[in-house]
């Protein structure tokens, strides 16, 4: 069984699962999705690539423990309910036959 599934690809997925957030569907499609197309773009970095994954890894976790996912929808969340408690403008009622302004 060890050799049909590899310790990497192991180490992979629940990468895959923390950063995009556990809980959150679109948040681990989208990290996995970054995360397989991000090596390939920047296949001269060699080392430096491996550093730098390293170094977001670390961040991202430091800062938002609950995944990039989490961390947009906690936003998007955030914004939907500022912007259902902002009070409308008062606007001037029409009148029938009144020119508009």
């Amino acid at each position: 069984m060890a050799a049909s599934f590899p310790l990497l690809l192991s180490f992979n997925l629940i990468l895959y699962v923390v950063l995009g957030g556990i809980g959150v569907r679109w948040g681990v499609a989208l990290q996995t999705a970054l995360f397989i197309a991000l090596p390939t773009y920047l296949e001269g970095a060699g080392d430096w690539l491996l550093l730098g994954g390293s170094g977001l890894l670390v961040l991202i976790i430091g800062l938002h423990p609950e995944g990039l996912g989490g961390q947009l929808r906690e936003a998007i969340h955030k914004r939907r309910t500022e912007r259902a408690e902002r009070p409308e403008p008062d606007r001037p009622l029409a009148v029938e036959g009144a020119p508009s302004p």
